[in-house]
């Protein structure tokens, strides 16, 4: 998922970055947030304070800095040619405030330069147009490019990661429920678990409960206890669960206090729980009651988010039915309201929506802001969160349409008659795994 600074490791460990045949002194006010590897594709991204610079090695050349701007981003200077140390960058600064209530202007410097058959482009990121464009020189100049090296392709992380990566995700509606609801709980799930399981999105280790048959309290403290005795501290967990909520847990069985202290007791680097259900931000309030356990984290290295579906006293809703991009699909295979936004926000409709950079990548503050907005479009309400983390780490590579179109459980094309026999299939098999 992604691979944080003091979320990842001391900077004065990786003073010299490499980046395809850039290498980069990091400048001593700055420090490194994140190192990975997607397919083929590299990036790193250091901060100072609030403000961030991110660079991306493609190899591919023909690219073009209009390519990675948003069309409703202002654009605040043309695309000029400058030399930074010899380097033939284009540059150009943007801005863009977020569709959401109270969401900030941010302003970022674009920069790019081909060499050696392959493109390196990224962007600053900062609270006015002449910081960013300050903080982008400021990393240019440090910056250089040497002979082609050997390139080894990992996964949203670099050679130096030790670590494991564990998914949990679970989802049931309740025997009595109409099977639009079972679908989308479901689907929630299976949506999820189809982007972070795979290369694109850092895959993480496969433990789903699908259906309430499966996903019961038992099987879910199981799966806490067989995962938390093999977490280290270099170890990453991400959690998403969907189903009927109410005030004090979940229809399952287990209760938030549960799901939080299970959660912090866990060594892990990094911790996300994202949660569906009504009354579901109830969670994010426990979290915050021990506010003295996690606050610090970032301060030891690690990362946490929690984000719910709706907050304390408010109902969750159901989805859109079916998913515009996939009107064959049955209903309820859109997912819940929020499920619905986290996976669209994953398949790329976040890209860009927070500051305007469009660059193929989903970033964990990216996936938040789109699922507050569109959650609240399609549900009426919105979603709550809580935590200390980076809002511009990456969390996934946006999939492309093929492979979206082959996803393993997708609904695409697929009959009521044929969604809910592979639902009692998937049911059917994971009572097998679980004897």
């Amino acid at each position: 998922l992604f691979f944080c600074d003091a979320l990842f490791a001391s900077a004065s460990r990786y003073r010299v970055l490499p980046l395809g045949n850039l290498r980069l002194e990091v400048p001593a006010a700055w420090s490194l947030v994140q190192m990975a590897t997607s397919g083929d594709q590299q990036v790193f991204s250091l901060r100072k304070g609030d403000e961030s610079v991110t660079v991306f090695y493609r190899p591919q050349t023909g690219l073009r800095i209009d390519q990675f701007i948003a069309s409703d981003a202002a654009r605040l200077s043309s695309i000029t040619h400058s030399s930074v140390t010899s380097v033939p960058w284009s540059r150009s600064t943007t801005s863009k405030k977020a569709n959401l209530s109270g969401a900030p202007t941010v302003f970022v410097n674009h920069f790019l330069v081909e060499n050696q058959g392959a493109t390196y482009h990224g962007f600053s990121r900062a609270s006015s147009a002449e910081a960013a464009s300050r903080n982008a020189d400021e990393i240019l100049n440090a910056a250089s490019f040497v002979l082609p090296l050997a390139f080894k392709p990992f996964s949203l992380t670099d050679a130096s990661y030790t670590g494991k990566k564990y998914y949990l995700g679970w989802g049931a509606a309740a025997s009595s429920d109409p099977a639009n609801m079972h679908n989308e709980v479901k689907y929630d799930v299976l949506h999820t678990n189809a982007i972070f399981t795979a290369d694109l999105g850092g895959n993480y280790a496969d433990n789903k409960l699908i259906g309430f048959s499966n996903a019961t309290a038992k099987a879910i403290r199981q799966q806490w206890q067989q995962i938390g005795r093999a977490m280290d501290s270099e170890d990453m967990y991400l959690q998403y669960s969907s189903g009927h909520g109410s005030e004090t847990g979940l229809g399952v069985g287990v209760s938030y206090e549960e799901i939080r202290d299970n959660a912090l007791a866990y060594p892990a680097k990094e911790v996300v729980i994202l949660i569906m259900a009504c009354h579901s931000g109830a969670l994010v309030d426990s979290f915050n009651k021990v506010k003295s356990k996690w606050q610090d984290w970032s301060n030891a290295g690690r990362s946490l988010l929690v984000m719910a579906s709706s907050d304390a006293y408010t109902n969750s809703e159901v989805g859109p039915g079916k998913d515009p991009s996939e009107p064959n699909g049955p209903s309820g295979s859109a997912g819940s309201a929020f499920g619905h936004a986290v996976w669209k926000a994953l398949t790329g409709s976040a890209d860009g929506f927070s500051d305007g950079v469009v660059d193929g990548y989903v970033s964990l503050g990216e996936l938040r802001d789109y699922a507050r907005y569109r959650t609240k479009q399609v549900g009426g309400h919105t979603p709550v969160d809580t935590g200390t983390y980076l809002p511009y780490v990456i969390m996934n590579r946006v999939p492309s349409a093929s492979y979206l179109a082959q996803l393993r459980g997708g609904t695409d094309g697929l009959s009521d008659a044929q969604i809910e026999e592979a639902i009692a299939k998937l049911d059917r098999d994971l009572s097998l795994d679980s004897k």
